[in-house]
C-alpha cells in the first residue's frame, strides 16, 4: 500500500500477501494508471493472517485541479470474495445442468 500525490510515502508492500498469480499483474494496474493518468480497477487475491486468500476489487481515480494537474489518487478496495465463490458455485451449476464440463468459467476462475 502506498500513497501517491506527486511523492512515494510507503505504508507497506503488498506482494508478500497478493496471490503470486496476481502480483506481476497487480504491479502492472498501478504502474499503468500511473503512466497514463488513468483510473482502473483491478480484482486480485489477498492472503490473510491464517494464510488463506480472499478476492479484493480496487478501483483508483485520479483527483484533478481545474487545470488538469493531478493533485492525488482517490481509491476503495472492496472484499469481494463471497460474490467471487457465488459467480462460481453459478457456473459449476451452469456447467452441470447443461451438461457441459465442471471446469467451464468465461471468467477463467482461478482456483484459491
Amino acid at each position: 500500500m502506498a500513497a501517491y500525490s506527486g511523492r512515494w510515502r510507503t505504508v507497506g508492500r503488498l506482494d508478500p500477501v497478493l496471490h503470486p498469480d496476481e502480483q506481476e499483474e497487480g504491479r502492472n494496474y498501478w504502474s499503468n494508471c500511473l503512466r497514463t493518468g488513468q483510473g482502473a480497477e483491478h480484482n486480485y487475491r489477498v492472503r490473510d493472517a491464517q494464510g488463506n486468500y480472499r478476492w479484493f476489487l480496487t478501483r483508483a481515480e485520479p483527483l484533478r485541479a481545474s487545470d488538469g494537474t493531478l493533485m492525488l489518487w482517490i481509491g476503495v478496495t472492496l472484499d469481494i470474495d463471497e460474490a467471487k465463490k457465488a459467480e462460481e458455485t453459478n457456473w459449476i451449476l451452469v456447467a452441470c445442468y447443461t451438461g457441459r464440463s465442471a471446469g467451464f468459467s468465461p471468467f477463467k476462475m482461478r482456483s484459491v
